[in-house]
């Protein structure tokens, strides 16, 4: 019983970082989008970040 106590506590473990880490991941892909938004809404940076690719 004690095995099945530690393997539960281990798989929750696992299951609370993996969610941490999809909260992080969604946060980091918002704040990006935010910026991309940002960008866009500048012409003058959207015109200096298409002539640094040409």
């Amino acid at each position: 019983d004690n095995h099945r106590r530690a393997a539960a506590l281990f798989l929750g473990t696992v299951i609370l970082a993996l969610w941490q880490h999809n909260q992080h991941r969604a946060a980091a892909l918002l704040r990006r989008k935010t910026l991309l938004v940002q960008v866009a809404g500048h012409p003058a940076l959207l015109l200096a970040s298409m002539w640094r690719h040409i």
